[in-house]
């Protein structure tokens, strides 16, 4: 119970990366620690006491999820300790520093520091969390339970900020910005774009509340396809909302390509039974008179959000820095003959140019066998368990949202998408195994 309550509070708690009850300094270099990692901390400790105690048998697919992740974590931690050395004085976008202002200014130097310890330290905590969670859940009947209470909570979490946030953009009302953006100087809560409030609730951008909103709606929308209960239908509904309230082009993006894998994936289950579900006919026709009601009443503001959000975004200062950002990334894989610069040197734009720019062809090369074997795991598996499309819908959009725009590699909502599915397939290949 004391490991599950743990848990619980370290799920809710990546809602709140800039929410940091701890900071201090060491040498001149100041720190913040968010309330995610000082919980994933005192797990730390319940963690190495189970290793000595309990050992742990995995099946297949997990364990070769869990040691290609395992060699992935000690090759950034080598990288981050070893690679400022050797390539020290390169230009990098400094982490700390904000991308506009490195693209006015000027971009840093690299030399090792504070942060690339934190960032190795981090991942550390990251992968314990994910081992220790494997320890504590040993069945479906014990976990999915778990795993429905957390995602709703996590939704109704998120819903209820951002909506508190737009309602102190047009009203005035109190808003705790001081709390929430208590980690130094990160974070922006007052952005604009065209006249229009961005909403970012206690996420650092737009960007980031728009890529959780996204992975909170297709866990949703899986309730919605599988469950009658209301609760997911009301739930998707108002994260879609939520999105539009982001005015953030990486949200507005994912959600369209969500609708269009939805709308293909009905169309093609239409033509191959070649039945059509009443219940599938009213939710589009509510869905089509919600949305030209929607458009009718809120035109001119909708055309703002999708025009200044997908168009003139392409146009902006902000879109001319990211790609400059991801370009230079690109420069550094190859000016360090593909090795990187080592976790926690460079911050682009893109998840994927931050592992080229940082770890290199090497730290490519683990990624890609981490995903080959949750792919091939979630193809396998689902046959004969598809519950494993809650959490792996949650993964992979929020993973596709951070290739769009979402640099660090220790997103705490990442982690906790992605350990929630290695438990689940390690629970399911188990579960599929006993019953052969």
């Amino acid at each position: 119970m004391y490991s599950k309550s743990i848990l619980y509070f370290l799920s809710i708690s990546s809602l709140f990366p800039l929410m940091a009850p701890y900071s201090g300094e060491i040498t001149g270099f100041s720190f913040g620690i968010n309330v995610y990692y000082l919980i994933n901390s005192s797990l730390l400790f319940y963690g190495l006491s189970l290793y000595a105690r309990k050992k742990i048998s995995l099946s297949p697919f997990s364990s070769k999820i869990l040691f290609s992740l395992f060699l992935f974590v000690i090759w950034a931690v080598v990288s981050s300790l070893s690679l400022p050395f050797l390539f020290e004085g390169v230009s990098v976008f400094e982490p700390r520093v904000g991308l506009d202002y490195q693209a006015r200014n000027g971009l840093g130097e690299l030399v090792w520091s504070y942060s690339n310890l934190g960032q190795a330290i981090y991942l550390c905590l990251n992968f314990n969390m994910v081992l220790a969670s494997l320890y504590i859940f040993k069945s479906k009947e014990v976990f999915y339970p778990y795993l429905f209470r957390v995602f709703l909570h996590l939704s109704i979490v998120i819903l209820f900020l951002t909506f508190w946030q737009f309602l102190s953009k047009i009203t005035g009302i109190y808003f705790p910005q001081e709390i929430f953006f208590s980690l130094l100087d990160r974070g922006e809560s007052n952005q604009t774009l065209l006249g229009l409030f961005r909403i970012t609730a206690t996420m650092n951008e737009p960007s980031a509340l728009g890529a959780v909103l996204c992975s909170l709606l297709a866990f949703n929308l899986v309730g919605v396809a599988k469950t009658r209960l209301v609760r997911f239908k009301v739930l998707s509904i108002m994260l879609a909302v939520a999105v539009f309230l982001t005015i953030s082009s990486t949200g507005l993006i994912v959600l369209c390509l969500m609708s269009i894998f939805i709308m293909t994936k009905k169309g093609y289950q239409i033509l191959s039974t070649k039945k059509i579900h009443l219940n599938s006919v009213l939710f589009f026709v509510f869905m089509m008179i919600f949305l030209a009601t929607s458009y009718f009443l809120f035109r001119d503001i909708i055309n703002i959000i999708l025009g200044g959000s997908l168009l003139d975004k392409a146009s902006s200062v902000s879109f001319n820095t990211r790609t400059e950002a991801d370009l230079h990334g690109l420069r550094l894989f190859f000016e360090t003959y593909g090795v990187g610069v080592g976790l926690g040197s460079n911050r682009p734009s893109s998840f994927i140019v931050a592992i080229l720019s940082n770890l290199g062809f090497l730290g490519l090369f683990l990624c890609f066998f981490i995903m080959f074997f949750v792919l091939k795991s979630y193809i396998r598996l689902r046959k004969n368990d598809e519950s494993l499309d809650y959490i792996f819908s949650a993964f992979i959009v929020y993973l596709i949202a951070k290739i769009i725009s979402g640099p660090d590699i220790s997103s705490e909502f990442f982690w906790i998408c992605l350990s929630g599915y290695i438990i689940s397939c390690e629970i399911s290949e188990r579960d599929t195994v006993t019953c052969k």
